[in-house]
Protein backbone atom coordinates (compact mmCIF):
# COMPACT_ATOMS: atom_id res chain seq x y z
CA UNK A 1 0.00 0.00 0.00
CA UNK A 2 1.69 3.47 -0.79
CA UNK A 3 1.11 6.29 0.92
CA UNK A 4 -0.59 9.09 -0.21
CA UNK A 5 1.42 12.33 -1.76
CA UNK A 6 1.20 15.23 0.60
CA UNK A 7 1.15 18.08 -1.46
CA UNK A 8 4.07 20.60 -1.49
CA UNK A 9 4.12 23.69 0.70
CA UNK A 10 5.08 27.20 -0.73
CA UNK A 11 9.19 27.00 -1.71
CA UNK A 12 9.16 30.22 1.00
CA UNK A 13 7.97 28.03 3.43
CA UNK A 14 10.40 25.09 2.57
CA UNK A 15 12.69 27.73 2.95
CA UNK A 16 11.24 29.35 6.17
CA UNK A 17 11.15 25.80 7.82
CA UNK A 18 14.68 24.95 7.18
CA UNK A 19 15.73 28.75 8.75
CA UNK A 20 13.56 28.09 11.50
CA UNK A 21 15.31 24.52 12.24
CA UNK A 22 18.51 26.22 12.35
CA UNK A 23 17.44 29.12 14.90
CA UNK A 24 15.39 26.57 16.84
CA UNK A 25 18.49 23.88 17.01
CA UNK A 26 21.11 26.97 17.63
CA UNK A 27 19.49 28.28 20.71
CA UNK A 28 18.78 24.53 22.38
CA UNK A 29 21.63 22.98 21.85
CA UNK A 30 23.53 25.74 23.68
CA UNK A 31 25.09 25.05 26.29
CA UNK A 32 24.99 28.26 28.53
CA UNK A 33 21.18 27.93 28.54
CA UNK A 34 21.05 26.39 31.99
CA UNK A 35 17.16 26.43 33.58
CA UNK A 36 16.74 30.65 32.00
CA UNK A 37 13.62 28.36 30.32
CA UNK A 38 11.41 31.50 30.74
CA UNK A 39 13.28 34.13 28.96
CA UNK A 40 14.38 31.26 25.95
CA UNK A 41 11.15 31.37 24.15
CA UNK A 42 11.03 35.89 24.25
CA UNK A 43 14.76 35.09 23.22
CA UNK A 44 13.77 33.06 20.35
CA UNK A 45 11.08 34.99 19.28
CA UNK A 46 13.19 37.94 18.86
CA UNK A 47 15.42 35.65 16.52
CA UNK A 48 12.50 35.40 14.78
CA UNK A 49 11.66 38.70 14.21
CA UNK A 50 15.00 39.97 13.28
CA UNK A 51 15.34 37.10 10.61
CA UNK A 52 12.05 38.39 9.17
CA UNK A 53 13.22 42.40 8.96
CA UNK A 54 16.84 41.62 7.83
CA UNK A 55 16.09 39.00 4.87
CA UNK A 56 14.53 40.21 1.85
CA UNK A 57 13.11 37.36 0.60
CA UNK A 58 10.91 36.91 3.86
CA UNK A 59 9.79 40.50 3.92
CA UNK A 60 8.58 40.21 -0.08
CA UNK A 61 7.51 36.77 -0.07
CA UNK A 62 5.95 35.57 3.21
CA UNK A 63 5.25 38.70 4.88
CA UNK A 64 3.54 40.29 1.66
CA UNK A 65 3.44 37.75 -0.53
CA UNK A 66 1.42 39.38 -3.85
CA UNK A 67 0.53 42.36 -1.55
CA UNK A 68 4.11 43.67 -1.53
CA UNK A 69 4.49 46.35 -3.56
CA UNK A 70 1.70 48.45 -2.43
CA UNK A 71 2.70 49.39 0.78
CA UNK A 72 5.79 50.98 2.55
CA UNK A 73 7.96 49.10 4.78
CA UNK A 74 7.56 50.35 8.53
CA UNK A 75 9.80 49.92 11.42
CA UNK A 76 9.67 50.49 14.77
CA UNK A 77 11.51 50.02 17.91
CA UNK A 78 11.04 47.06 19.65
CA UNK A 79 11.76 46.59 23.04
CA UNK A 80 14.16 43.24 23.51
CA UNK A 81 13.68 41.39 26.64
CA UNK A 82 17.46 42.53 28.36
CA UNK A 83 15.88 46.40 27.48
CA UNK A 84 17.70 47.19 24.34
CA UNK A 85 15.94 48.50 21.51
CA UNK A 86 16.20 47.01 18.01
CA UNK A 87 14.79 48.26 14.44
CA UNK A 88 12.55 45.65 13.70
CA UNK A 89 9.61 45.24 11.26
CA UNK A 90 5.91 46.01 12.46
CA UNK A 91 4.61 42.79 9.98
CA UNK A 92 7.11 40.64 11.27
CA UNK A 93 6.10 41.44 15.01
CA UNK A 94 2.43 40.97 13.76
CA UNK A 95 3.59 37.62 11.93
CA UNK A 96 5.47 35.63 14.73
CA UNK A 97 3.44 36.60 17.57
CA UNK A 98 -0.19 36.20 16.14
CA UNK A 99 1.08 33.63 13.15
CA UNK A 100 3.78 31.42 14.74
CA UNK A 101 2.35 31.93 18.44
CA UNK A 102 -1.07 30.55 17.32
CA UNK A 103 -2.06 27.58 19.00
CA UNK A 104 -2.69 24.82 16.56
CA UNK A 105 -5.83 22.74 17.36
CA UNK A 106 -7.02 18.99 16.43
CA UNK A 107 -7.73 18.18 13.12
CA UNK A 108 -11.35 16.21 13.41
CA UNK A 109 -10.40 14.02 10.42
CA UNK A 110 -7.64 12.32 12.62
CA UNK A 111 -9.76 11.76 15.57
CA UNK A 112 -8.03 12.01 19.24
CA UNK A 113 -4.17 12.37 17.77
CA UNK A 114 -2.13 15.39 19.31
CA UNK A 115 -0.99 18.07 16.87
CA UNK A 116 2.17 18.07 15.05
CA UNK A 117 3.65 20.58 17.76
CA UNK A 118 3.28 17.99 20.33
CA UNK A 119 4.76 15.63 17.70
CA UNK A 120 7.73 18.43 17.77
CA UNK A 121 7.60 18.23 21.61
CA UNK A 122 8.21 14.73 21.71
CA UNK A 123 11.18 14.37 19.54
CA UNK A 124 13.12 17.44 20.83
CA UNK A 125 12.52 16.20 24.27
CA UNK A 126 14.44 12.81 23.00
CA UNK A 127 17.42 14.91 22.24
CA UNK A 128 17.45 16.06 25.50
CA UNK A 129 21.32 16.51 26.88
CA UNK A 130 19.53 14.41 30.10
CA UNK A 131 18.96 10.62 28.50
CA UNK A 132 15.95 10.37 31.02
CA UNK A 133 13.68 11.93 28.27
CA UNK A 134 14.89 9.31 25.34
CA UNK A 135 11.71 7.74 26.43
CA UNK A 136 8.79 10.63 25.69
CA UNK A 137 5.72 10.41 24.69
CA UNK A 138 2.36 11.78 24.61
CA UNK A 139 -0.98 9.21 25.96
CA UNK A 140 -4.26 9.81 26.56
CA UNK A 141 -5.49 9.03 29.86
CA UNK A 142 -8.73 9.43 30.94
CA UNK A 143 -8.35 8.47 34.92
CA UNK A 144 -5.05 9.25 35.16
CA UNK A 145 -3.14 7.88 38.90
CA UNK A 146 -1.06 10.07 40.56
CA UNK A 147 1.83 9.95 38.38
CA UNK A 148 5.52 9.37 39.87
CA UNK A 149 7.72 12.69 39.37
CA UNK A 150 11.49 12.29 39.76
CA UNK A 151 13.75 15.08 40.10
CA UNK A 152 14.72 15.15 36.03
CA UNK A 153 10.80 15.54 35.48
CA UNK A 154 9.74 17.46 38.13
CA UNK A 155 10.46 21.50 36.63
CA UNK A 156 9.03 20.35 33.29
CA UNK A 157 5.87 19.38 35.31
CA UNK A 158 5.75 22.35 36.66
CA UNK A 159 5.93 23.96 33.10
CA UNK A 160 3.11 22.42 32.19
CA UNK A 161 0.62 22.81 35.12
CA UNK A 162 1.04 26.42 34.57
CA UNK A 163 0.23 26.55 30.88
CA UNK A 164 -2.75 24.41 31.75
CA UNK A 165 -3.98 26.80 34.13
CA UNK A 166 -3.48 29.77 31.77
CA UNK A 167 -5.59 28.65 29.51
CA UNK A 168 -8.82 30.56 29.22
CA UNK A 169 -10.32 28.75 26.37
CA UNK A 170 -10.02 25.50 24.17
CA UNK A 171 -12.21 24.50 21.06
CA UNK A 172 -14.91 22.44 21.39
CA UNK A 173 -13.55 18.91 19.22
CA UNK A 174 -10.69 19.15 22.47
CA UNK A 175 -13.28 19.50 24.85
CA UNK A 176 -15.11 16.38 23.79
CA UNK A 177 -11.94 14.53 23.05
CA UNK A 178 -10.84 15.15 26.53
CA UNK A 179 -13.96 14.07 28.04
CA UNK A 180 -14.93 11.71 25.99
CA UNK A 181 -11.47 9.57 25.31
CA UNK A 182 -9.01 11.74 28.60
CA UNK A 183 -6.43 14.36 28.45
CA UNK A 184 -3.42 14.37 26.83
CA UNK A 185 -0.34 13.64 29.03
CA UNK A 186 3.01 13.71 28.18
CA UNK A 187 4.84 10.85 29.46
CA UNK A 188 8.29 9.44 30.45
CA UNK A 189 7.89 6.47 31.98
CA UNK A 190 6.14 6.61 34.76
CA UNK A 191 6.08 10.16 34.84
CA UNK A 192 3.23 12.43 33.38
CA UNK A 193 1.91 15.20 33.55
CA UNK A 194 -1.25 16.81 31.30
CA UNK A 195 -0.25 19.03 28.64
CA UNK A 196 -2.37 21.32 26.40
CA UNK A 197 -4.55 19.94 23.92
CA UNK A 198 -3.88 22.78 21.70
CA UNK A 199 -0.04 23.62 21.53
CA UNK A 200 1.63 26.60 20.29
CA UNK A 201 5.45 26.55 19.19
CA UNK A 202 6.50 29.11 22.26
CA UNK A 203 4.73 26.91 24.67
CA UNK A 204 6.86 23.78 22.96
CA UNK A 205 10.03 25.99 23.62
CA UNK A 206 9.18 26.39 27.14
CA UNK A 207 9.01 22.90 27.80
CA UNK A 208 12.04 21.77 26.22
CA UNK A 209 14.29 19.80 28.43
CA UNK A 210 17.21 21.85 26.82
CA UNK A 211 20.25 21.81 26.73
CA UNK A 212 19.88 19.64 23.53
CA UNK A 213 22.02 17.37 22.09
CA UNK A 214 24.81 19.29 19.49
CA UNK A 215 23.34 16.22 16.79
CA UNK A 216 20.27 18.19 16.42
CA UNK A 217 21.92 20.79 14.26
CA UNK A 218 22.86 18.06 11.47
CA UNK A 219 19.66 17.83 11.50
CA UNK A 220 17.67 14.78 11.48
CA UNK A 221 15.47 13.51 8.41
CA UNK A 222 12.60 13.75 10.44
CA UNK A 223 12.78 17.57 11.59
CA UNK A 224 12.43 20.10 9.01
CA UNK A 225 9.70 18.29 7.18
CA UNK A 226 7.80 17.99 10.73
CA UNK A 227 8.39 22.02 10.67
CA UNK A 228 6.88 22.26 7.19
CA UNK A 229 3.76 20.92 8.32
CA UNK A 230 3.66 22.80 11.30
CA UNK A 231 4.06 26.30 9.68
CA UNK A 232 1.89 25.15 6.50
CA UNK A 233 -1.15 24.78 9.67
CA UNK A 234 -0.17 27.80 11.18
CA UNK A 235 0.47 29.77 8.16
CA UNK A 236 -3.36 28.33 6.41
CA UNK A 237 -5.69 31.72 7.17
CA UNK A 238 -2.47 34.20 7.11
CA UNK A 239 -1.79 32.78 3.58
CA UNK A 240 -5.05 33.02 2.50
CA UNK A 241 -5.73 36.54 3.50
CA UNK A 242 -2.70 37.66 1.53
CA UNK A 243 -3.88 35.97 -1.60
CA UNK A 244 -7.71 37.75 -1.10
CA UNK A 245 -5.74 40.96 -0.71
CA UNK A 246 -6.32 41.66 2.67
CA UNK A 247 -3.99 42.62 5.32
CA UNK A 248 -4.28 40.21 7.97
CA UNK A 249 -3.29 42.08 10.62
CA UNK A 250 -6.92 43.71 9.88
CA UNK A 251 -9.23 40.31 9.11
CA UNK A 252 -7.27 38.55 11.25
CA UNK A 253 -10.39 37.08 13.33
CA UNK A 254 -13.15 38.49 10.57
CA UNK A 255 -14.07 35.25 8.68
CA UNK A 256 -13.14 31.03 8.73
CA UNK A 257 -10.94 28.99 6.07
CA UNK A 258 -14.03 28.03 4.34
CA UNK A 259 -15.06 31.54 3.68
CA UNK A 260 -11.62 32.64 2.71
CA UNK A 261 -11.03 30.26 0.39
CA UNK A 262 -14.54 31.04 -1.07
CA UNK A 263 -13.44 34.56 -1.09
CA UNK A 264 -10.00 33.58 -2.75
CA UNK A 265 -12.49 31.89 -5.80
CA UNK A 266 -14.22 35.23 -5.50
CA UNK A 267 -11.25 37.60 -6.15
CA UNK A 268 -9.79 34.72 -8.49
CA UNK A 269 -12.86 35.41 -11.08
CA UNK A 270 -13.65 39.35 -10.59
CA UNK A 271 -9.46 39.57 -11.91
CA UNK A 272 -9.89 37.80 -14.30
CA UNK A 273 -12.64 39.58 -15.68
CA UNK A 274 -9.84 42.84 -15.24
CA UNK A 275 -7.42 41.13 -17.29
CA UNK A 276 -9.67 40.22 -20.25
CA UNK A 277 -11.04 44.09 -20.43
CA UNK A 278 -14.57 42.60 -19.50
CA UNK A 279 -14.77 45.22 -16.95
CA UNK A 280 -12.26 47.90 -16.15
CA UNK A 281 -13.08 48.35 -12.67
CA UNK A 282 -13.08 45.90 -9.12
CA UNK A 283 -17.03 47.44 -8.42
CA UNK A 284 -18.09 46.19 -12.00
CA UNK A 285 -16.24 42.71 -11.97
CA UNK A 286 -17.00 41.89 -8.89
CA UNK A 287 -20.59 43.10 -9.65
CA UNK A 288 -20.60 40.77 -13.31
CA UNK A 289 -19.47 37.95 -10.41
CA UNK A 290 -22.43 38.14 -7.87
CA UNK A 291 -24.60 38.41 -10.74
CA UNK A 292 -23.06 35.21 -12.70
CA UNK A 293 -24.19 33.49 -9.43
CA UNK A 294 -27.85 34.36 -9.14
CA UNK A 295 -28.03 35.62 -5.96
CA UNK A 296 -25.84 31.77 -4.22
CA UNK A 297 -24.21 32.74 -1.00
CA UNK A 298 -20.23 33.13 -1.17
CA UNK A 299 -18.03 33.83 1.84
CA UNK A 300 -20.88 34.79 3.71
CA UNK A 301 -22.29 37.21 1.34
CA UNK A 302 -25.63 37.01 0.04
CA UNK A 303 -24.93 39.54 -2.66
CA UNK A 304 -23.17 42.47 -4.29
CA UNK A 305 -24.47 45.19 -2.11
CA UNK A 306 -24.36 42.77 1.27
CA UNK A 307 -20.40 42.01 -0.15
CA UNK A 308 -19.77 45.88 -1.21
CA UNK A 309 -21.26 47.18 2.34
CA UNK A 310 -18.80 45.13 4.47
CA UNK A 311 -15.39 45.82 5.78
CA UNK A 312 -13.96 43.32 3.48
CA UNK A 313 -15.70 44.19 0.68
CA UNK A 314 -15.07 47.89 0.65
CA UNK A 315 -10.98 46.89 1.19
CA UNK A 316 -10.86 44.60 -1.73
CA UNK A 317 -13.46 47.33 -4.23
CA UNK A 318 -10.21 49.50 -3.72
CA UNK A 319 -7.86 46.34 -4.62
CA UNK A 320 -5.72 47.52 -7.55
CA UNK A 321 -4.87 44.67 -9.73
CA UNK A 322 -1.65 44.91 -11.95
CA UNK A 323 -3.99 44.39 -14.98
CA UNK A 324 -5.29 47.50 -15.31
CA UNK A 325 -1.91 49.28 -13.83
CA UNK A 326 -0.57 49.06 -17.71
CA UNK A 327 2.48 51.18 -16.31
CA UNK A 328 0.62 54.33 -16.40
CA UNK A 329 0.08 56.65 -12.73
CA UNK A 330 -3.19 57.91 -12.13
CA UNK A 331 -3.39 61.34 -12.12
CA UNK A 332 -5.63 61.16 -8.76
CA UNK A 333 -3.80 60.94 -5.84
CA UNK A 334 -3.80 58.41 -2.73
CA UNK A 335 -6.53 60.23 -0.78
CA UNK A 336 -8.71 61.35 -3.91
CA UNK A 337 -8.73 57.64 -4.79
CA UNK A 338 -9.87 56.40 -1.54
CA UNK A 339 -12.76 59.20 -1.17
CA UNK A 340 -14.30 57.80 -4.35
CA UNK A 341 -15.55 55.13 -3.15
CA UNK A 342 -19.64 55.20 -3.17
CA UNK A 343 -20.08 52.48 -0.17
CA UNK A 344 -18.63 54.82 2.62
CA UNK A 345 -21.51 54.24 5.49
CA UNK A 346 -21.81 56.63 8.40
CA UNK A 347 -20.06 53.83 10.55
CA UNK A 348 -16.76 54.40 8.61
CA UNK A 349 -17.04 57.81 8.73
CA UNK A 350 -17.63 57.30 12.42
CA UNK A 351 -14.98 54.71 12.46
CA UNK A 352 -12.89 57.76 10.78
CA UNK A 353 -13.76 60.37 13.06
CA UNK A 354 -12.79 58.38 16.23
CA UNK A 355 -9.43 57.34 14.72
CA UNK A 356 -8.30 61.11 14.09
CA UNK A 357 -9.67 62.10 17.47
CA UNK A 358 -7.16 59.31 19.35
CA UNK A 359 -4.40 60.25 16.90
CA UNK A 360 -4.38 63.96 16.87
CA UNK A 361 -1.02 64.38 18.37
CA UNK A 362 0.17 63.43 15.00
CA UNK A 363 -1.75 65.59 13.21
CA UNK A 364 -1.33 69.42 12.68
CA UNK A 365 -4.32 71.69 12.17
CA UNK A 366 -3.99 72.12 8.42
CA UNK A 367 -3.47 68.47 7.60
CA UNK A 368 -6.14 67.11 10.51
CA UNK A 369 -8.86 69.91 8.82
CA UNK A 370 -7.87 67.88 5.53
CA UNK A 371 -8.46 64.68 6.55
CA UNK A 372 -11.83 65.63 7.96
CA UNK A 373 -13.07 67.21 5.12
CA UNK A 374 -11.36 65.36 2.15
CA UNK A 375 -11.55 61.82 3.57
CA UNK A 376 -14.19 61.93 6.16
CA UNK A 377 -16.72 63.76 4.70
CA UNK A 378 -15.52 62.91 0.93
CA UNK A 379 -15.36 66.83 -0.06
CA UNK A 380 -13.98 67.63 -3.06
CA UNK A 381 -10.78 69.81 -2.84
CA UNK A 382 -11.85 72.21 -5.86
CA UNK A 383 -14.62 73.80 -7.69
CA UNK A 384 -17.50 75.42 -6.12
CA UNK A 385 -18.12 74.89 -2.33
CA UNK A 386 -14.65 72.99 -2.30
CA UNK A 387 -12.22 72.70 0.37
CA UNK A 388 -9.85 74.67 -1.18
CA UNK A 389 -12.42 77.81 -0.68
CA UNK A 390 -12.92 77.18 2.70
CA UNK A 391 -12.28 80.21 4.06
CA UNK A 392 -10.92 78.36 7.36
CA UNK A 393 -8.98 75.78 5.23
CA UNK A 394 -7.42 78.93 3.83
CA UNK A 395 -6.75 80.25 7.38
CA UNK A 396 -5.13 77.29 8.34
CA UNK A 397 -3.19 77.29 5.54
CA UNK A 398 -2.07 80.77 6.00
CA UNK A 399 -0.85 79.49 9.24
CA UNK A 400 1.67 76.97 8.77
CA UNK A 401 4.56 77.81 7.05
CA UNK A 402 5.05 74.52 5.47
CA UNK A 403 2.03 75.26 3.30
CA UNK A 404 1.38 78.86 3.04
CA UNK A 405 3.66 79.17 -0.51
CA UNK A 406 2.23 76.26 -2.50
CA UNK A 407 -0.30 76.68 -5.21
CA UNK A 408 -3.71 74.49 -5.26
CA UNK A 409 -1.74 71.67 -7.01
CA UNK A 410 1.76 71.22 -5.16
CA UNK A 411 -0.66 71.91 -2.05
CA UNK A 412 -3.10 69.18 -2.71
CA UNK A 413 0.02 66.50 -3.13
CA UNK A 414 2.07 67.48 -0.23
CA UNK A 415 -1.05 67.24 2.04
CA UNK A 416 -1.44 63.72 0.63
CA UNK A 417 2.06 62.90 1.35
CA UNK A 418 1.87 64.10 4.56
CA UNK A 419 -1.08 62.17 5.20
CA UNK A 420 0.55 58.74 4.08
CA UNK A 421 3.30 59.58 5.91
CA UNK A 422 1.63 59.62 9.26
CA UNK A 423 -0.78 56.90 8.43
CA UNK A 424 3.00 54.67 7.48
CA UNK A 425 3.99 55.56 10.86
CA UNK A 426 0.85 54.29 12.91
CA UNK A 427 1.11 51.35 10.44
CA UNK A 428 -2.48 52.12 9.59
CA UNK A 429 -2.40 52.94 5.26
CA UNK A 430 -4.03 49.43 5.21
CA UNK A 431 -6.82 50.47 7.39
CA UNK A 432 -7.70 53.17 6.06
CA UNK A 433 -7.90 51.85 2.40
CA UNK A 434 -10.74 49.44 3.74
CA UNK A 435 -12.49 52.10 3.63
CA UNK A 436 -12.28 52.74 0.07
Amino acid sequence: MTKPNRQRPPDIVTSFAKQLSLILADYLSNPDLGNKRHPLKDRVAVKLMMTLSEIKLYRDELLFRSYASHHDEVWLDYLLPGGDKQKLHTESIFYVQTILGKRLTPVAKRKTLPTNLHYLLVMLCRYSLDTNWLRTWIKRKKDPAADLHQAFFNPIAKVLKRQCQGLKHMGTLAVNNRERFGGLYLTVGQNSAEILPEYSLFDVIEVIPAPLNGAIKKPPAWYQPLLERILSSLNESYGLLRSCGLPPQLFWDDMSIGKLRELKNLRKVADGYLKSGAHNSPHDAYKQVFSDLQNMEIAGFSDFADFAGSKVGASLLKTQFESIDSGQEDQLDYLNSIAATDCFSEDMKEDLSDFLTSNASYFSPVTAYYFEQAIIEQRPTCGGDSLFNDAKFIRLVAGENAYAHLDADKLASKLSKKIESILDKLRLSEWLADYG
